[in-house]
């Protein structure tokens, strides 16, 4: 009778897989259909700095730069120009391909998210897969040419392959797995690199409050081998920043520029009270004032020279503003990263008249985060107001049950998935900075699927002890 249920059970789950493959598919290629031609390459968040490379990759066989070949590409890691060389090679040169490609990665993402889910919670793995390929933000991302997409589908599999690592009694196939899989990651956007060297702590941790306090020894030995994994994984791209006078690093001081320059805007504006946009043109003229008053010093300076003084030059400029303002940029960023829904991506792919919330926000100083939104949709077209209503909703109710799935893995002891979850959140919210916002959130998503499915199990306990 229990080989018979279990049958039944299978069979239900796939059915219910199918059902959700045929309906994700079908909205996917209404909005193929729907979509202008270019628009997601034209709205891409910073499309162009990955789609360049990948025209040279495919011109020139190497990473160049497409109008100067003779100068090896180092501004963005390689892996997504890679993706977008092969998915255009394979449609002679069709971006859509892209697209395509990115529908079918956020599919996969979601049949691991379920098999993570699967792990702890069984009978919700149908439910996580849902989540995850038809959140809003997740599902316009997908739909435009940038990078996150490839990157969440990666940051999924090193959390699946750390939990199998947990739940396998410290298979070190599994530990390798984690770190090559987080190097792969790194090799799309670099943010997770600093985990990497938390490999020999974290095995040792999660194994140690997931019971296994027998194998704490042998899990540092395994985290130690899954780093010198990534470590070899990450070396070639590293060589290549090192040959294009960048030195031996991962990211180079060029990138580090704009993102802390970003961060030193945003700071700026709530300290001076003033919109991005003015903000902006300050530091920027700012930082003229500083490069004039270093011109004869730097006249016999390298690139990467001039950019690790501006480096140095905006550290220093983050760390020089009042606590009570980085305080108040990191809350602003957090706001954006935990509550952003995502809406903005869909006025991009639909080409809904210039209702753009972030547009607004960089143009105009408002008052509150709740004027901007007024202000961004007053007067909108229907269709924003439905796509902004039903992308807050989501966001809403995943945050809602969040906080009671917290609860319920602490009523179930399940610390070692608790500290996975909570600090895979933390960190990505953290490394932010001040420049959070939904699209930096979709590599966690999985993460808040998983407490939210807790959160229901939450609520069906209660409604069980009720029912008693």
């Amino acid at each position: 009778m229990n080989k018979l249920k279990k049958i039944k059970q299978y069979h239900g789950k796939s059915n219910m897989l199918w059902i959700v493959f045929f309906i994700y598919s079908i909205i996917n290629v209404i909005f193929l259909i729907y979509v202008e031609s270019g628009v997601s390459l034209a709205e891409g968040a910073d499309a162009s700095s990955w789609y360049n490379p990948a025209l040279a990759l495919l011109k020139y066989n190497s990473f160049v730069m497409l109008d100067s070949p003779e100068t090896l590409m180092t501004y963005r890691a390689p892996l997504y120009p890679l993706y977008e060389a092969v998915m255009l090679w394979i449609s002679n040169g069709k971006t859509l391909s892209i697209v395509v490609g990115q529908i079918i990665l956020l599919w996969i993402t979601g049949v691991f998210s379920g098999r993570i889910v699967g792990l702890f919670i069984p009978k919700y793995q149908i439910i996580a897969l849902s989540l995850i390929v038809f959140n809003p933000n997740a599902f316009a991302i997908a739909h435009l040419i940038q990078s996150d997409t490839l990157y969440a589908l990666l940051v999924t599999l090193t959390v699946w392959s750390l939990l199998k690592y947990m739940v396998s009694n410290n298979e070190l196939k599994w530990s390798v797995l984690t770190g090559v899989f987080l190097s792969i990651s790194c090799l799309v956007r670099p943010t997770g690199q600093y985990l990497i060297f938390l490999l020999p702590i974290i095995f040792p941790l999660i194994n140690s409050l997931y019971g296994h306090k027998k194998i704490v020894k042998d899990s540092i030995v395994n985290g130690i081998i899954s780093a010198v994994v990534s470590g070899v994984i990450l070396l070639p791209w590293m060589m290549h920043n090192e040959e294009a006078g960048w030195g031996f690093v991962l990211v180079t001081s060029q990138i580090k520029t704009v993102y802390l320059r970003d961060n030193v805007i945003l700071a700026e504006s709530i300290d001076s009270n003033i919109s991005t946009a003015v903000a902006s043109d300050k530091i920027f003229k700012n930082e003229k004032i500083y490069s004039d008053s270093r011109r004869e010093i730097w006249t016999d300076m390298s690139d990467k020279e001039k950019f690790d003084d501006l480096v140095s030059y905006y550290g220093e400029k983050i760390t020089s503003y009042p606590v009570r303002i980085l305080l108040s940029s990191y809350m602003d960023s957090w706001i954006d990263f935990f509550g952003g829904g995502g809406s903005v991506n869909f006025y991009n792919l639909l080409s809904i008249d210039r209702v753009k919330t972030i547009d607004k926000n960089q143009a105009i100083l408002h008052s509150s985060r709740l004027e901007s939104i007024y202000d961004s949709l007053s007067g909108a077209p229907i269709q924003a107001i439905l796509i902004s209503a039903l992308s807050y909703c989501y966001v809403i109710i995943i945050r809602g049950l969040g906080i009671l799935g917290i609860i319920k893995m602490i009523k179930k002891r399940e610390y070692s998935l608790l500290l996975i979850i909570v600090g895979l959140i933390t960190y990505f919210a953290m490394t932010a900075l001040f420049v959070g916002n939904s699209r930096y959130r979709l590599p966690v998503e999985i993460g808040f699927v998983v407490l939210a499915l807790y959160g229901l199990l939450f609520l069906k306990d209660k409604k069980d002890k009720k029912d008693k």
